[in-house]
């Protein structure tokens, strides 16, 4: 089987996690997740798996310096409790503090943890119950090269360049002789001309037609993100054509095919021997490494990613995580990225 196929199974049924009616009912894991989107803002998603209609009696605690300052907000699925609240903290970050989970020393269940940190890095791991504690690690440091005395003068000039033109403007206009010349026209054109050519030159044309060098490492990211959660959720149209439209909107070339058919198939036997069904609500590209660029416009990245979903299997529902290594081949069709090339790294089962 194509590996990049086996991916997409994977995905659809997540069949490393769920292989049955086995004593996983037992040790359906709760989720917890925290995003550091500003500098004193993190956002938190906890959720609790239900057993026999009841959450389980377990809490997050948090460091004393972090304070709630929103409602929360509650959502109940048929699986689990959602619930979702802001914290604040004007002199703490989440690097070095310690999460706990309050009662989970009583029960046989973990907690997936994940923290996005201010930078867009990911931390991901697992709370057991015979370690209910967990230390955030301290961000990496950034082995980006210093910037250079001249380099942070133009980056200051630059920030400032519709107030530097604009100073000029003013200066020639003061003076009688350039009126008299025409100066003080030519300067707004100047203007007009710095401003849109700059516009210009800060739009990335490779996002969308393919040309003009690599996408830069945040770009990249974007660009894989949409792609393979776009192929993951695919399935969820449930159609055979609706599936395989919205995957081409991710994958082309013979690829495509192989892909379709191969997951067609397994959908066909799922749904005659009733397997698990997995529903993908969230992908963390967790590294980018190794872009080279391929011709006619393409590229070729190394990426690490996680997939995080509901595996539902014989009247069960788990949560779970897996990880994957993969080298991608992207090429432009028309002003969009689709995967057209995939070699499978690595693959593992976080929970």
């Amino acid at each position: 089987m194509n590996r990049f196929a086996r991916l997409i199974l994977v995905g659809w049924s997540l069949a490393a996690c769920a292989a049955g009616p086995v004593a996983a009912d037992d040790v359906r894991p709760a989720y917890l997740s925290i995003e550091n989107n500003s500098p004193d803002r993190f956002y938190v998603t906890w959720k609790n798996p239900l057993f026999n209609g009841a959450p389980l009696p377990i809490e997050p605690v948090f460091a004393e310096g972090f304070q709630r300052i929103s409602p929360i907000t509650k959502i109940k699925t048929p699986d689990a409790i959602v619930r979702k609240w802001v914290l604040s903290s004007d002199s703490l970050s989440l690097e070095g503090q310690t999460i706990g989970i309050l009662g989970l020393p009583a029960t046989t269940s973990d907690v997936l943890f994940r923290v996005k940190f201010l930078d867009g890095g990911i931390f991901r791991s697992v709370i057991r119950p015979n370690g209910p504690e967990i230390t955030v690690p301290l961000a990496e440091a950034d082995t980006a090269p210093a910037e250079s005395v001249f380099h942070r003068l133009l980056r200051r000039v630059d920030s400032a360049r519709l107030a530097v033109l604009l100073v000029v403007a003013g200066a020639l206009w003061a003076l009688p002789a350039s009126r008299k010349r025409g100066v003080i026209y030519c300067s707004i054109a100047l203007i007009a001309g710095a401003s849109l050519g700059y516009a210009a030159g800060r739009t990335n044309v490779a996002t969308y037609v393919g040309v003009g060098g690599l996408p830069t490492e945040a770009k990249t990211n974007r660009i894989l993100q949409g792609l393979l959660l776009n192929v993951y959720r695919s399935f969820s149209y449930g159609q055979y054509e609706a599936v395989y439209d919205q995957m081409a909107k991710s994958v082309s070339g013979d690829l495509l095919k192989t892909v379709y058919l191969q997951s067609r198939n397994a959908m066909t036997v799922d749904e005659e021997e009733g397997r698990a069904m997995a529903f993908v609500d969230r992908l963390d590209i967790r590294e980018i490494d190794a872009v080279s660029k391929e011709k006619d416009g393409g590229f070729s990245v190394t990426a690490s990613w996680d997939v995080y979903g509901s595996v539902n299997h014989w009247e069960h529902i788990h949560y779970r995580c897996n990880a994957y290594k993969a080298r991608l081949t992207l090429m432009p069709d028309e002003k969009y990225w689709k995967i057209t090339g995939f070699d499978l790294l690595d693959e593992k089962r976080i929970m």
